[in-house]
């Protein structure tokens, strides 16, 4: 896989944009490591983020034909690809790569966490969720590709930061919806399915809105055995208290406060609905976390954390316990 964008430069060094790869890392990534788990992770556009770069200037003003940068990439992915250029920016219009987002969009750690916050890193989500757009079979089969070699790469060992792991020495554990919440499952040649039929010792972890997703992860009978979800808490208050009256299905939430895992007062609240409490930000290794998990994560980048209104977030366990508990 190769898609070059001429006559636009990277912020950092100046070298034109080239595409060359689907998967990355992160902090928790590299957190991940230490507790014996690899864990690369797909960022792609989240929400309706690429319609916003390919039709909307920095200034917010509309151009129905495109922006100029929206046509440059989107003429690079049409070339890489053999489609119509005009057909993939009507497909750009009508995409959305988080179908329930709620106020959490306005705050995405996709966009405003870390270096994601980045224009640099914001042109290759967009080209990465422009060529799933394009073509998703070539995507599928280039992703394919790329988990295989991240495979083998685990199976001989490698060294990463003086760190020396051995053959065979990590689970690998995929996220594919880094700030998407898109099925890769359902088609017959998606990677997951693909995975699932194939090497199943390759598995594959993502946190999910979609909470039909949920129940049918949750009910097991059509899901993939090498995929494991969990539910993220919103402003959807309902089915978050649908999902932790399964006493299966494993949830995250954002905390303003963050919870004292061992020690916070409404430990026990959470206890008698079932509940175990997870820090969620020691690593990303949600795929080993048991059932009846609720993962505590903290708000990422600096939007989400000046946010003191947004119901996507709680204020503390309490407030948790409050809104989506089995008495709520």
């Amino acid at each position: 896989m190769y898609v070059e964008v001429p006559n636009v430069f990277r912020q950092a060094g100046g070298r034109p944009f080239v595409l060359q790869n689907l998967l990355g890392t992160s902090l928790k990534v590299e957190k991940s490591l230490k507790g014996g788990v690899l864990t690369p992770v797909m960022y792609l556009s989240p929400e309706r983020s690429l319609y916003r770069m390919v039709f909307f200037s920095e200034a917010g003003d509309h151009e129905p034909l495109g922006t100029s940068l929206g046509k440059r990439l989107v003429a690079a992915v049409a070339s890489a690809t053999g489609v119509d250029c005009k057909g993939l920016l009507d497909k750009v219009r009508s995409f959305n790569a988080c179908e329930y987002a709620c106020t959490c969009k306005f705050v995405c750690l996709a966009q405003y966490a870390g270096r994601l916050q980045y224009r640099d890193l914001h042109i290759y989500e967009a080209l990465k969720t422009l060529l799933y757009i394009a073509d998703k079979e070539f995507f599928y089969e280039s992703l394919v590709c790329e988990v295989l070699e991240v495979k083998r790469k685990a199976d001989r060992g490698f060294t990463k930061d003086g760190v020396r792991y051995k053959p065979g020495e990590l689970d690998l554990w995929v996220r594919l919806n880094g700030g998407s919440d898109l099925d890769w499952y359902s088609d017959e040649y998606s990677p997951i399915a693909y995975f699932n039929r194939t090497l199943s010792t390759v598995k594959f972890f993502d946190y999910t809105k979609d909470y039909h997703r949920m129940v049918q992860y949750i009910e097991g009978s059509t899901f993939p055995s090498n995929y494991k979800l969990t539910f993220s808490a919103g402003s959807r208050d309902r089915w978050t208290k649908n999902v932790l009256s399964t006493q299966v299905g494993n949830v995250a939430a954002v905390f303003r406060e963050f919870p004292d895992i061992h020690d916070d007062p409404a430990l026990d609240l959470v206890g008698e609905i079932g509940y175990t409490l997870i820090d969620g930000t020691t690593n990303d290794s949600r795929g080993l976390d048991p059932s009846s998990s609720l993962v505590c994560l903290k708000p990422l980048g600096r939007p989400a954390k000046r946010d003191k209104n947004s119901r996507f977030m709680f204020d503390n366990l309490t407030e948790f316990v409050q809104r989506v508990g089995y008495n709520a």
